[in-house]
């Protein structure tokens, strides 16, 4: 499988409040996070959850790390199950106030 490196995708992680000073070699922002390695004593990305959601929206892992990804599957069977309860919960608190 070739991968390649886009505009797009530097572009996005560009979008990072972090980019400036992050040094982690796999972001979850890179398209190519799957392809990327991260050795013993690399750093590790610190960006929030709901930032990476937000800035990873167009992405098929939406930001997320592969933990978070697993985690939500095996609690509501998939991540776009999550997303949708994710999204149910947001509007509901929108028609409360």
């Amino acid at each position: 499988m070739k991968v390649c490196e886009t505009v797009e995708n530097t572009r996005r992680m560009a979008t990072c409040p972090h980019d400036e000073t992050c040094e982690a070699p796999k972001c979850p922002l890179d398209e190519l996070y799957d392809v990327r390695v991260k050795l013993p004593g690399d750093e590790t990305c610190t960006l929030r959850k709901v930032d990476r959601l937000r800035l990873g929206a167009d992405l098929p892992k939406r930001g997320l790390f592969p933990a978070e990804i697993a985690a939500y599957e095996r609690f509501h069977g998939s991540l776009d199950a999550y997303l949708e309860y994710r999204a149910l919960k947001s509007s509901e608190k929108g028609a409360i106030a």
